[in-house]
C-alpha cells in the first residue's frame, strides 16, 4: 500500500521510474532485491486492475448513454454485478 500511495502522490506512472526510486532505498536499508521486485510486481498488477476497472466503467457509461440495453443486460454484457452498473449510473446522475 505504501508503494502505491507514493506512486500516486508523486505521479509516478512508469515501472522504470518507480524502480529508479526504490532501488537506492532498498540498497540503503539492506533490503533484498527480491522484496523490491515483489513490490514492483504488485504495483504493476494494481495498475493493470485499476486500468481494467476504468475501462469497464467507460463501457458501462457508453451503454447507459445509448439507452438500448437495460441495466441488467449491461451487467450481463460487461460481466459485472448489477450494483456496479447502478453505482456508475448514480454517479452520472441517472436513476436506473
Amino acid at each position: 500500500p505504501e508503494i502505491n500511495y507514493m506512486g500516486s502522490m508523486h505521479g509516478i506512472l512508469s515501472a522504470r521510474e518507480m524502480k529508479r526510486i526504490l532501488d537506492p532505498i532498498a540498497e540503503e536499508v539492506g533490503m533484498a532485491q527480491s522484496i523490491v521486485d515483489t513490490w514492483m510486481e504488485e504495483w504493476l498488477q494494481q495498475g493493470v486492475q485499476e486500468g481494467a476497472r476504468l475501462k469497464e466503467g467507460q463501457i458501462i457509461r457508453q451503454l447507459l448513454k445509448r439507452g438500448t440495453f437495460s441495466p441488467e443486460e449491461i451487467a450481463s454484457l460487461v460481466n459485472v454485478d448489477i450494483a456496479r452498473v447502478r453505482e456508475i449510473a448514480k454517479d452520472d446522475g441517472k436513476e436506473v
